[in-house]
């Protein structure tokens, strides 16, 4: 009987960190993502950045647009009318380049939306992690809380039959007592995690004052090894934006330099002069080149140049700080995972073994209430080291996919 106690409560401590049992129902991290992602001015921010993006592209690209000039003028008895027509036209290919550099801009705003909304995912399952963990942390707390209750009734029963000193009765009381302001912080963090949790999803309803049960297991699983991800760190939207971004500035350069071929300016039209002694009918044609004497082409090209240049090298420098991070991110992810199975195993050690020992030991007279004390503490220790392990290792294998892609690798 007292081995299947155990055993109900071993579950009950590993199912937070999903290493045994599963969680009660309740919301999933997933459920919890695709919620943080419903709110309509997430859509609403990404789509009208891509809008102004779209627009700019276009205008960049498009062709001048000509001039319809109107002419009047009267001068005595003379009369002179005229309509005209008139466009630039550029011949240096340059427009090319400028659409070309803009349609770059614009996919670099699409993977821009991309990160945004990578990160907004991460966000969503950082604070179903935190929550997730400070659950665990209340559950702990709840479960220590009561192992002393029941330890300081029973040395009550004892005090009063003159077994045990006063003081065994008095420190247990203390430690009762310093367990249910433990307990009491611990919730306040919960609701913390709650309201953080609440104010990420869509919905206009009132913040709930009781959180829901999560389901899932705070221990993650490890994505694949270091060297994959950092060979996959080029798809990446972050980095793919940034190079986009310096694809645009050389294309923009480009055009740039170009600018010392003149541009052709074409214009045609009707008139009409009318005086006292006759009225005559006729057709003009123009031909006109600028001149580019001045230097606005090569402060142009020098000003395109310089901002590729920052491109190239935001781009080079993200990069190699990606891959030093996401190394980094992926061991750190092993050792806490590692680290949280260490402390699970000391925990089933602890529950199964020491407190049972600590307690038959103190009923015999052999230990003192002190190291009873320390063992309902060891076993609160272990938990507590198990639960945040896992938390943190949930959180580096969450910044890893955030960088990678914003999903689950």
């Amino acid at each position: 009987m007292r081995g299947l106690k155990v055993s109900a409560a071993l579950l009950c401590l590993l199912a937070p960190l999903g290493l045994k049992a599963q969680g009660a129902a309740g919301w999933s991290e997933a459920e919890v993502v695709a919620r943080a992602l419903e709110a309509p001015w997430i859509e609403a921010a990404l789509s009208g950045a891509e809008q102004a993006a779209a627009g700019q592209a276009r205008r960049v690209g498009a062709l001048r647009d000509p001039a319809l000039t109107l002419q009047h003028v009267q001068v005595g008895d003379e009369l002179e009318q005229g309509l005209g027509l008139a466009w630039e036209l550029e011949l240096s290919g340059a427009r090319g380049l400028r659409a070309s550099a803009g349609a770059a801009r614009l996919e670099a705003t699409r993977q821009r939306g991309l990160a945004r909304r990578a990160e907004r995912v991460a966000e969503a399952r950082r604070r179903w992690g935190r929550l997730r963990w400070a659950q665990a942390q209340v559950g702990a707390g709840q479960r220590w809380r009561e192992a002393l209750r029941r330890a300081t009734a029973s040395v009550r029963l004892r005090a009063a039959a003159g077994d045990v000193s006063a003081y065994d009765q008095m420190r247990l009381e203390r430690e009762l007592s310093a367990a249910e302001a433990e307990l009491r912080r611990r919730e306040g963090v919960a609701a913390l995690a709650w309201g953080q949790l609440w104010a990420l999803l869509a919905g206009a309803e009132a913040l709930p004052r009781a959180a829901p049960a999560l389901e899932g297991p705070l221990l993650p699983a490890l994505p694949p090894p270091p060297e994959a991800l950092v060979e996959a760190l080029a798809a990446a939207p972050t980095l793919q934006a940034l190079s986009l971004e310096a694809a645009a500035g050389e294309r923009a350069a480009a055009a740039a330099t170009r600018g010392w071929i003149p541009k052709l300016s074409l214009s045609g039209g009707y008139r009409r002069r009318q005086s006292t002694v006759e009225d005559a009918h006729g057709y003009g044609l123009g031909l006109g080149l600028s001149l580019p004497l001045f230097g606005e082409v090569a402060g142009a090209a020098g000003e395109g140049a310089g901002k590729a240049r920052v491109a190239q090298a935001r781009y080079a420098a993200a990069l190699r700080e990606a891959q030093g991070v996401v190394a980094g991110l992926w061991t750190q992810a092993e050792a806490l995972k590692r680290g949280a199975e260490g402390a699970a195993a000391a925990m089933k050690v602890t529950a199964a073994q020491l407190v049972p020992t600590a307690e038959a030991a103190y009923r015999g007279g052999e230990l003192g209430v002190l190291e009873l004390v320390d063992a309902y503490r060891s076993l609160l220790e272990d938990e507590d080291r198990a639960a945040t392990m896992a938390w943190e290792a949930r959180a580096a294998v969450v910044e890893l996919d955030r960088l990678m892609t914003g999903e689950d690798t």
